[in-house]
């Protein structure tokens, strides 16, 4: 009996020796040396670490992530220099600080083309202090592979050109990944004379040259707060993607669905406060759908409208405009802005293809002074525009006479659901109990 007791712990040896461990260190670039096995937890010691590379490599389960984490969340601070590259499956990296991009760093923290279902969370992404930077591009954050997660994050005043949050996708893969819960700020402004520069949007998922990709991304709960950067606070530029729930507020940009088709804009809160430029949803391509909606108070025009109805070029190129089809508009309140629903908006001479199929229905639109603009349809006949129900009270159409409301209609404000978004970015993350302070001394 003992020699057999003696063969099974024999035998069970191999399985205990893959316990999970907890380890810390003070040398983050040993990680990618590490043979991290599922469940594995590997903490950095507090303190700040300049011009590091970090590789975390290691391939966990659903069950069993393996973890990479600061030893107290928000006491890791990756300074100027660092950069961290996720490559693998169920990793988490969480509650980091990185701040100062170096010159010799694209990013401060990519994926691989194979990661996948990997997440990024509890982490405060910052731009350097001091002069602004024009002379290349250079991003916080870049997507690639699938299924990954960033999420309880902050972005705060990136003061270079390229995107906080990149998405890069593969060719014939699904990206899929989940974007949510994260603050973004982005107040400052690049320009070359007058002219403001390209490229400066918070998120961008995929590119004019892979714009008929399936991204299938979902873009939910984050709090866009002074994102002023360009045009396009967000740049869809892939197909299939979701966003919902999102704050955009007093943002002097769009959500922009600027290339790829079948995308979904539900659910969200553009609320301008008045503040000029400011703007809602603006449309490219086929079958997109923009519903149940809130624009408020904002006060941009054009492209920078509620919401703007685009046209195409002939033969466009893929960085160019496709005609807007089958688009609907539904559902949506448009509450005191300067200009509402704009279709067909003339932007440049090579714009000539009008919008097909484009259906507007059960939209309230109120405006609050006589000056504003509730519906406007640009050189094409609104009899090729399907309307139905939509429900109008105050301010003028131009290229379009729809019945207007006898009297105002009464509306309130969901002023829960608008904090819960608030609430719920970064809940529970190290740099949500400094935020209110830092809104109040950096936004004007």
């Amino acid at each position: 009996m003992k020699k057999l007791h003696a063969a099974f712990l024999l035998l069970m040896m191999p399985c205990l020796g893959l316990s999970a461990s907890v380890r810390t260190t003070s040398y983050p670039a040993s990680v990618r040396k590490m043979n991290l096995q599922p469940g594995d937890t590997v903490c950095i010691a507090d303190g700040i670490y300049s011009d590091v590379r970090v590789r975390f490599l290691g391939h966990g389960t659903p069950e069993a992530p393996i973890v990479l984490r600061a030893k107290t969340p928000g006491g890791v601070t990756f300074a100027k220099g660092a950069s961290v590259s996720v490559d693998g499956s169920y990793l988490v990296f969480e509650g980091f600080r990185f701040e100062g991009l170096g010159d010799k760093v694209s990013c401060y923290v990519a994926t691989t083309d194979s990661t996948s279902r990997c997440r990024i969370s509890n982490c405060l992404f910052k731009g350097a202090e001091g002069p602004e930077d024009i002379s290349r591009s250079r991003n916080f954050v870049q997507l690639r592979g699938c299924f990954n997660e960033v999420s309880d994050c902050a972005f705060l005043d990136k003061n270079s050109l390229g995107v906080s949050l990149g998405v890069n996708l593969k060719e014939n893969s699904v990206a899929g990944h989940v974007i949510r819960n994260n603050f973004f700020t982005r107040p400052s402004v690049l320009r070359k004379g007058k002219s403001i520069l390209n490229g400066q949007e918070c998120i961008r998922l995929g590119s004019s040259t892979r714009c008929f990709e399936d991204a299938c991304c979902t873009v939910s709960g984050n709090w866009f707060y002074h994102c002023d950067g360009e045009v396009e606070t967000i740049s869809s530029k892939s197909c299939g993607n979701t966003y919902e729930g999102n704050l955009f507020e007093e943002c002097v940009g769009t959500l922009t669905l600027r290339h790829g088709n079948g995308c979904t804009v539900r659910g969200n809160f553009f609320l301008g406060g008045g503040r000029k430029g400011t703007g809602g949803v603006r449309i490219i391509g086929e079958r997109h759908i923009l519903e149940d909606n809130w624009m408020v108070g904002l006060r941009g025009r054009s492209t920078y409208s509620a919401v703007s109805v685009v046209k195409g070029y002939e033969n466009p190129e893929p960085h160019e405009y496709f005609q807007v089809r089958d688009a609907v508009i539904r559902s949506n309140k448009i509450i005191d802005c300067d200009y509402g629903i704009q279709i067909a908006i003339p932007t440049r001479p090579e714009n000539v293809l009008f919008p097909e199929g484009l259906s507007v229905e059960k939209n309230l639109i109120v405006c609050n002074r006589a000056s504003q603009k509730a519906i406007s349809v640009y050189e094409m006949d609104d009899s090729d525009i399907n309307w139905k129900d939509n429900v109008i009270w105050g301010g003028t159409q131009e290229g379009v006479s729809l019945k207007k409301a006898r009297r105002a209609p009464k509306i309130e404000l969901p002023e829960d659901q608008i904090q819960s978004i608030r609430d719920r970015a970064g809940q529970g993350s190290f740099w949500k109990a400094d935020l209110v302070n830092y809104l109040h001394s950096t936004i004007k």
